[in-house]
């Protein structure tokens, strides 16, 4: 799962871009997998194998997610898949959500799932360090589910739409627990630049 997103200044020659988690797992040594950063140019594909692009930016001190050039003009999708059906994204959140606030995840591994605001604050992220102003909540998540969407969910049938609050990023420990995370969408658009939300189906 990813978030759609298009450059600030559409035009002819501009492609599409989306964002998705910052960080990968390492398998090339002999132990269990270690998160690191998604190096420039990284080629991306979907759970098929199918080419969707290339990381050409990568957050990490506040948003745990990086830029993808769509190899595609017109490959990606916006909306956000809310328990299997396409829901359009109206708006996306500025500042920080309310404690016990109700949040959807969307991801490749769980699909849609949801919970609820915890906190606010800095926490270690596996790949990037400590990041500030992380969300902590209590929706389930597993591996895979990296770079989904974060968003609220409001009306019903026909009439749901989202609001974008950010992108999931995986387990953090808060407090001796670990805990879902996700990373701010307005931190998100000011580390990865010259994007916005694609709004509407």
């Amino acid at each position: 799962m990813s978030a759609c997103f298009r450059t600030k200044r559409i035009g002819f020659w501009y492609y599409e871009r989306f964002v998705t988690t910052g960080h990968f797992a390492d398998c090339t040594g002999s132990g269990d997998p270690i998160p690191i950063p998604i190096p420039l140019e990284t080629k991306t594909y979907d759970p098929d194998h199918t080419y969707l692009g290339w990381v050409e930016l990568v957050g990490g001190d506040e948003a745990d997610a990086s830029r993808v050039h769509s190899g595609w003009r017109w490959s990606i999708l916006p909306g956000v898949r809310h328990y299997g059906t396409r829901i359009p994204i109206n708006n996306w959140l500025v500042g920080e959500p309310t404690i016990y606030t109700r949040v959807w995840k969307t991801g490749s591994a769980t699909d849609t799932t949801s919970g609820y605001v915890l906190a606010v604050t800095d926490i270690e992220n596996p790949a990037h360090g400590v990041m500030e102003d992380q969300v902590i909540t209590n929706y389930l998540c597993a591996p895979g589910d990296s770079g989904g969407p974060v968003y609220k969910a409001y009306g019903s049938g026909s009439s749901m739409y989202a609001s974008l609050y950010g992108i999931h990023w995986g387990l953090g420990n808060y407090g001796g627990t670990n805990y879902s995370v996700f990373s701010l969408i307005e931190e998100v658009l000011d580390e990865l630049g010259g994007i916005e939300p694609m709004l509407g189906l």
